[in-house]
């Protein structure tokens, strides 16, 4: 994982277990988000700021469906 992609999903966790304190490290969504910020930054076209947000929004679609 990139230094940015590792700050990203680090910053949108830290943002989600505030919004769900039920989170907790270690957990399959915190793994999953690991997965969806490397994938998106791969892809390329996103700042570390952005790849947080998105981390968060994707965190918050897991908790619907």
């Amino acid at each position: 994982m990139s230094t940015e992609s590792s700050a990203a999903a680090a910053r949108a966790w830290e943002a989600y277990t505030m919004i769900n304190p039920t989170a907790k490290d270690g957990d399959l969504r915190h793994a999953a988000l690991t997965r969806f910020v490397e994938e998106r930054s791969a892809a390329g076209g996103l700042s570390a700021e952005a790849l947080a947000v998105e981390g968060v929004k994707f965190l918050k679609r897991l908790e619907v469906g």
